[in-house]
């Protein structure tokens, strides 16, 4: 899947907010848009950290001025076998899950 190239700057005050929500205590001074590059609408949301065992913090923005913390529990979307790879993002995420165009669906033979 390839993401949404928007990035943003996480605000001193929210970075301060989330690491005192967040299980390591540290969070990026940026964030990219964890969705993929053909999300419709204007919000995105990039990774903090995670709070939780099946939840994270996000950095939630639309705008310039629209920007906000958001706790959403992962995903629960897992791709096909061999692989399984569990999808990245947050449960009702709009678009393709994280896997999606990833791994073959079968590991290529070598002769």
């Amino acid at each position: 899947m390839t993401r949404c190239p928007h990035w943003r700057r996480v605000p001193p005050g929210l970075a301060d907010e989330a690491r005192a929500r967040t299980a390591s205590g540290c969070v990026d001074a940026a964030v990219q848009c964890q969705l993929a590059a053909s999300h419709a609408g204007s919000e995105h949301y990039g990774f903090l950290d995670e709070t939780d065992r099946g939840t994270a913090l996000r950095l939630r923005w639309s705008g310039a001025d629209q920007v906000s913390l958001a706790t959403r529990t992962d995903c629960p979307g897992t791709g096909p076998l061999p692989h399984g790879d569990a999808c990245c993002l947050f449960a009702g995420h709009p678009g393709p899950h994280t896997w999606e165009d990833g791994h073959p669906a079968e590991p290529p033979t070598h002769h």
